[in-house]
């Protein structure tokens, strides 16, 4: 048994289990702010299900599946629950595509009626009266290559996923999965029944931050399925990063709506600002905060806070210097202006623009982002995307070989 399995149950853990005990199983909805354990309660709630449905699952060829947001969280809790087959852990992307990869010829009709919808808005583009000559010449290019890619398609019998989208060749990206997943869903009763036959319980970790559109499409799967099927989303809408996000998450009157409250990691001082940043919120309140060890006896532990609310505009970096410049007198610490490592002062970016006008690459940011086609955007940001692709090939292979090597 891993460290979080072990960890003694919350009341959020003990409502988890008793909807995982029912029969047929409960739904459910976990709102579990920051340093909650969110994780744990995950980890727990598989651990459980291991130990109570392991045989009849085995005995269907069915599996329990875990999605999770990042490759990191996938290994972390792969490891967790001893990389046991029982369960699949996964990122959206890879569950994704592991549902839909059997249907080739839906896969095809989707690549083709894309192409199409490529064309459209390419013409679409080329017929404003004032599209400029230049810009219309480059359409017609684009529409030429789009109808070499028609006829590519139309001899190709099999499609497969990688990082980036090349359709003539039979390649789907990244945002072509979800999309055509998606899809394929809300169209077929029979692939709803399907993932529902073959994972009865879907765990979603992460799920503010999981796409409004997969969200519904396994709503839409417990919905409809007349088969035994578990959906169970873990999240905070408070820690929403992207704007795609599905953010909060109404429990249907079926469903349980589960709140996590406890907070083992922030000191007292940091508890109140979390409180009250999110009274205007969801209004969670959290409790107990991090407790150390006196004497055989847990205290909580006091901390220290500040919060400083500055204008979000172009001068945000010379805010931030200024900030650690009145930290630097005021606690009479030289480590608060430092940029050692050493110094362990972190600064946390929750948006790539400021990741880097923070790095001083902020017009490279916008010259690829502002005003690009989304599939470009989002292949900044997975890697796919073409400029990206020399140095992700080549660039890293060699720095990391030099690292490991010394050379």
């Amino acid at each position: 048994m891993t460290l979080r399995a072990s960890q003694p149950d919350t009341p959020a853990d003990l409502e988890l289990r008793a909807c995982l005990d029912e029969r047929p199983q409960r739904s459910f909805v976990m709102v579990a702010g920051a340093g909650s354990g969110k994780t744990t309660s995950l980890v727990k709630a598989l651990t459980h299900l291991a130990q109570t449905r392991r045989r009849e699952l085995k005995m269907r060829g069915q599996r329990i599946a875990c999605i999770t947001y990042t490759e990191v969280a996938t290994k972390e809790i792969s490891g967790d629950v001893g990389d046991d087959e029982l369960f699949h852990v996964s990122t959206i992307h890879s569950f994704m595509w592991s549902v839909v990869r059997p249907f080739q010829i839906d896969l095809k009709t989707w690549v083709i009626s894309r192409i199409h919808e490529q064309i459209a808005e390419a013409r679409e583009h080329y017929n404003r009266p004032r599209t400029r000559p230049a810009t219309r010449q480059r359409l017609e290019r684009e529409i030429a290559r789009h109808e070499r890619h028609l006829e590519e398609v139309a001899h190709r019998t099999h499609f497969s996923y990688g990082a980036g989208r090349d359709f003539a060749r039979g390649v789907l990206g990244h945002p072509d999965v979800i999309a055509v997943a998606v899809e394929l869903i809300e169209q077929s009763q029979l692939l709803r029944d399907l993932i529902a036959s073959h994972y009865p319980v879907l765990f979603v970790d992460e799920s503010q931050d999981t796409r409004a559109d997969v969200v519904a499409a396994f709503r839409l799967i417990a919905e409809t399925t007349p088969l035994e099927f578990c959906l169970g989303f873990f999240g905070d809408p408070m820690q929403k990063i992207y704007a795609d996000g599905a953010g909060a998450i109404d429990a249907p009157a079926t469903w349980s709506q589960i709140t996590k409250p406890e907070n083992f990691r922030c000191p007292q001082q940091v508890l109140r600002i979390v409180n009250g940043i999110r009274r205007t919120g969801d209004g969670l309140e959290q409790t107990r905060g991090r407790m150390m060890r006196v004497d055989d006896v847990l205290i909580p532990v006091a901390g220290t806070a500040r919060l400083f609310l500055l204008l979000a505009d172009e001068r945000r970096s010379a805010k931030l210097s200024r900030v650690r410049e009145w930290l630097r007198r005021t606690n009479n610490d030289e480590l608060w202006v430092s940029e050692d490592r050493a110094a362990d002062v972190r600064t946390l970016v929750v948006v790539h623009r400021m990741a880097a006008s923070r790095l001083n690459f902020p017009n490279l940011y916008a010259a690829l982002n502002d005003n690009s086609p989304q599939n470009f955007k989002e292949g900044l940001k997975d890697g796919s995307a073409w400029p990206l692709r020399p140095f992700l090939t080549y660039l890293l292979p060699l720095v990391q070989c030099s690292v490991l090597f010394g050379t």
